[in-house]
């Protein structure tokens, strides 16, 4: 008859036992060799490693008219930081309620806090599903939009550059509606709209902006794809 040995805290075991019974178990799960049966396993990973190389060599969009960033390591870019967007913000005395990106909301409050609130930020556990949702929306469709500045009446929008393309037919939108006015566009920094309103009119008079960097990257790349199409 045999006796198992009591299982618990106390129970010892020979040095190595379980990082062997760890290996064996990584080993069983997840074979090193490519011809044991897990080729699809490693054409996932090849296919990862493919076009995180692409990434680092081409770089990814970041910019407000769609540039790249082709800086990888380990270090803080000045372009992921808004200081100068924030620093007009307070130059200028700006102030009120303001619709911001959600990337901006931590630097935000660590700038302005806690004289000025955000709209939301990356904690959005704390704002619940639905406001997030609704945030969300809001850049998608223009009756969603409308909506949202109805209900809690903006003074003031803020949008940093790595976002903005991404977010354009929102911002063209934004252009040519009469109720708003760019008056900051700065590509790696970011840009700022304010209500068409009297408490705005010297800062609309005083920083004009002829052509909205994303739209006119737009139609740009309109002309260039339509003329192009014409030659075929």
């Amino acid at each position: 008859m045999s006796v198992n040995p009591p299982r618990g805290p106390g129970t010892l075991r020979p040095a190595g036992c379980g990082r062997s019974i760890g290996l064996i178990f990584l080993r069983k799960r997840f074979p090193l060799s490519p011809n044991a049966g897990y080729s699809h396993a490693w054409g996932h990973i090849l296919t990862i490693t493919l076009i995180s190389t692409l990434f680092v060599v081409g770089g990814v969009p970041a910019t407000i008219t769609g540039e790249k960033i082709d800086r990888m390591g380990f270090f803080v870019d000045e372009k992921f930081i808004p200081t100068k967007l924030v620093g007009f913000l307070e130059d200028n005395n700006i102030h009120g309620r303001v619709l911001n990106e959600m990337g901006l909301g931590g630097y935000l409050i660590f700038r302005r806090w806690p004289n000025e609130r955000v709209f939301i930020d990356g904690r959005t556990p704390v704002y619940g599903d639905n406001f997030y949702r609704n945030f969300v929306d809001a850049f998608y469709r223009a009756a969603n939009f409308d909506e949202m500045k109805n209900h809690y009446n903006f003074d003031y929008m803020v949008f940093k550059a790595d976002q903005a393309w991404n977010l354009r037919y929102f911002h063209k939108y934004i252009w040519e509606n009469k109720d708003w006015k760019l008056i900051y566009a700065e590509p790696d920094e970011g840009l700022i709209y304010v209500r068409n309103i009297p408490k705005y009119q010297n800062l609309i008079a005083k920083f004009p902006i002829q052509e909205h960097p994303i739209v006119g990257a737009m139609e740009r790349a309109d002309h260039k794809y339509r003329s192009t199409s014409l030659r075929k």
